[in-house]
């Protein structure tokens, strides 16, 4: 089995926060994951797990100054990682090692930089976007002609001033994959240079996270036994 998903969505919507606590998930679940930083221009990945400067890029191997499989770091989770570096130089858009990178890892999760619609037709597609309505409307005009596997909404406050899981999903015609709730912990989580699934693993958050990968790899899953079956 070989899955790959792009994380979609534009910028400040959490989707880099997703893709990494997603693929973590995946791994807790016995899956081999590669996390691709595929945003060459605003990479967030390294920063997120505490390498902001790596010493191997997605950007070198574009530019053929390092193999592919070297420039591939691998977390103390086992979740393997190709990151993009701070530096913006003029490279081929990733997607041409799109076939290179199902050959590292069972399952691929790249997070997309924001209205990168290139990516999308090499994966199944999962939107990311907070409640709010101007959010939730630049994901319908993202997900028109993509076939999107759902949407994912994140930093959910649960009040009366978002929008419902029901009222998006009518909205956008997509399933709401899962509503991942705020946490202020998150903040704590980026300056230690870790996921909110490590440092807090049986949050509210890191449930809702863990929900979302069984519901998308067709595992049933009981946050109260840790138990998972396929």
């Amino acid at each position: 089995m070989n899955e790959f998903f792009v994380i979609g969505g534009n910028a400040g919507q959490g989707k880099s926060t997703f893709a990494l606590n997603f693929s973590l998930a995946l791994r807790q679940f016995g899956f081999d994951v590669l996390l691709v930083d595929g945003d060459v221009k605003t990479p967030r990945i390294g920063h997120y797990v505490g390498v902001p400067f790596p010493q191997k890029t997605l950007q070198m191997v574009l530019r053929n100054q390092c193999d592919l499989r070297s420039a591939v770091y691998e977390m103390p989770s086992g979740v393997k990682l190709l990151l993009s570096g701070l530096v913006d130089p003029q490279v081929s858009h990733p997607f041409v090692l799109k076939d290179e990178l199902k050959k590292l890892a069972q399952v691929i999760v790249v997070d997309s930089a924001p209205h990168d619609s290139r990516w999308f037709s090499c994966g199944d597609v999962i939107f990311v976007s907070t409640d709010d309505f101007p959010s939730v409307m630049d994901v319908r005009r993202l997900s028109k002609n993509v076939k999107s596997k759902g949407v994912v909404l994140s930093r959910v406050f649960n009040d009366s001033f978002g929008l419902s899981s029901f009222n998006v999903q009518e909205f956008l015609g997509v399933p709401v994959l899962g509503s991942v709730p705020f946490d202020e912990r998150m903040r704590e989580c980026l300056y230690e240079g870790h996921a909110i699934l490590e440092l807090y693993p049986d949050c509210k958050t890191s449930v809702e996270f863990r929900s979302v990968a069984a519901r998308l790899m067709n595992l049933e899953y009981s946050p109260s036994l840790k138990r998972l079956s396929r």
